[in-house]
């Protein structure tokens, strides 16, 4: 396949992600073969939960910014309590139950979180690293090459001119750090880098922006080390030729098949 960057919304990219490797399936993969493959046929199908739709308004809002945000996302309380003549709040079973009747529930969000959002986009730019990791680049850029003889693509948050930056939202910086490769943060930015380069670029840094999504929307920003991300590198072309092999035999293990111990 012809490496390519591309541009192009969230809704095309996922139309074509059964036919590309990612660096989500690809951790996926690394836990267990058989999940992946039954997530990939649709067997089993991950549910878009209200924190996932949350986290993509928060990237949308940091990285594009207000405008654009305002653009894709309807900002409504929802229905309101007739004991109270107040909306029920976002956390709610009833705003829960209303965001799911909504013609496109991702598109819809409470106007508390839309408030969080736009003061976690000034926290960000008011930090002293963040501010200069996303000064000059382009946000949510879609890259697609050829690893290890594997069709793949990543969606990239951030692509610099020699570097790439990920958003990452969370409950808080210590159990960011505490989770950093237990959540295969490691594997993603060798993955990122790898697509980057072979489509000719320079990736010569990856940073990591973390921010906490409650206030007072603390922000860390981290500079993954080169031993980190050629270890991770190491990893990922190994994973992508075991994937190879699953496929080629339609063999796919769990990883618990032997006797463990404990």
């Amino acid at each position: 396949m012809k490496p390519a960057i591309l541009e192009m919304t969230d809704a095309e990219y996922f139309a074509s992600y059964s036919d590309y490797m990612t660096a989500t399936q690809l951790k996926t993969f690394k836990r267990s073969p058989q999940l992946f493959d039954l997530e990939r046929r649709g067997v089993i199908v991950k549910p878009e939960t209200q924190t996932l739709r949350d986290g993509s308004a928060f990237h949308c809002g940091i990285l594009e910014g207000r405008e654009t945000f305002l653009e894709r996302y309807t900002v409504s309380d929802g229905p309101i309590n007739a004991r109270t003549g107040k909306p029920f709040g976002s956390q709610s079973k009833a705003f829960q139950a209303w965001i799911e009747s909504q013609d496109n529930p991702a598109e819809v969000i409470a106007s508390e979180t839309a408030e969080a959002v736009f003061e976690a986009r000034e926290r960000v730019f008011e930090h002293p690293f963040a501010k200069l990791v996303f000064r000059e680049g382009r946000p949510e850029v879609a890259v697609r090459a050829e690893l290890g003889k594997v069709a793949c693509q990543g969606k990239v948050d951030w692509l610099g001119e020699n570097y790439i930056a990920d958003l990452k939202t969370c409950e808080s910086i210590e159990r960011f750090e505490r989770h950093f490769f237990h959540y295969g943060y490691d594997l993603q930015a060798a993955f990122y880098c790898e697509l980057v380069r072979a489509n000719g670029l320079p990736c010569e840094k990856f940073f990591f922006v973390a921010i906490e999504k409650t206030p007072p929307f603390v922000v860390a920003v981290y500079l993954v080390s080169v031993a980190t991300i050629e270890q991770a590198r190491l990893e990922v072309y190994s994973l992508l030729e075991e994937y190879r092999e699953c496929q080629k035999k339609d063999d796919w293990p769990t990883r618990t098949e032997t006797l463990r111990s404990i």
